[in-house]
């Protein structure tokens, strides 16, 4: 997911693009200045000129460096995630990623007063899959329905795997309301559908800031939704939300 750019990062370009165009207009004022001082009978004397040159020279090297920092690119955590912080089964982004993300989103809902819903996922009966039907076919389950995810959200949202047939995904900007939508719309769709083996899956749904304002306190609240979803007998979705009006 790309991002504009930052206030900073739009800051330093423009002081890059002003200390290139000051240097430039140095080196051509400077060097002028010295053809006209050596051609120019009773002129400056050469101990003069060459300092004049020394200080071309220089400003041209400022240009020169200038403009290599302006043309480099620019890397921002925001950016889509590199191959250290994707998960090698599923392509999709991993734990470490994510917990970038989350602080991310975190941060940003703050500054803006907008609510975060992250959904944590978990295939119901995976160990007796892997043991019934074979690792391969676990780890197929896995991927379907990783891209089958990623398939259904929004450009802006992120679908991680989290741990082992876990994955999380983070839905910014979306009250806790539109996350247990989404939540059960992904369930609907998906479990015991699509996926390998008619596998089916649990989901639980916690939301910023009303159930954790850090990233361990809101996966701690979606871990326990999930679990009142598998206490519920598996195949379903609670949230955070709803389990605190029904309290």
């Amino acid at each position: 997911m790309t991002n504009p750019r930052s206030s900073d990062e739009i800051g330093g370009t423009c002081r890059t693009a002003a200390a290139a165009k000051l240097a430039a207009r140095l080196l051509v004022c400077l060097g002028g200045f010295c053809l006209l001082a050596a051609f120019t009978p009773g002129g400056y004397s050469r101990v003069a000129v060459s300092g004049l040159a020394t200080i071309a020279f220089a400003a041209l090297l400022v240009l020169v460096r200038r403009q290599r920092e302006s043309a480099a690119p620019v890397e921002r955590p925001e950016e889509a995630p590199k191959p250290a912080l994707l998960d090698p089964l599923t392509g999709l982004a991993n734990e470490r990623y994510l917990s970038m993300f989350l602080q991310q989103e975190i941060s940003r809902s703050e500054r803006s007063g907008q609510p975060m819903t992250v959904l944590l996922i978990d295939i119901d009966d995976f160990d007796r899959l892997n043991g019934t039907a074979g690792t391969d076919a676990g780890d197929q389950c896995i991927t379907a329905l990783g891209t089958s995810l990623r398939r259904m959200i929004r450009d802006y949202d992120l679908v991680a795997r989290y741990k082992d047939d876990e994955f999380v995904v983070v839905l910014p900007e979306a009250s806790a309301t539109a996350g247990s939508e989404t939540a059960r719309r992904l369930h609907c769709a998906l479990s015991g559908h699509i996926l390998p083996s008619r596998a089916r899956f649990s989901v639980g749904v916690a939301t910023y800031p009303t159930h954790g304002t850090s990233v361990d306190d809101l996966l701690s609240s979606a871990h326990h939704a999930l679990n009142r979803a598998k206490f519920s007998g598996k195949n379903t979705v609670r949230s955070c939300h709803e389990l605190a009006k029904a309290s």
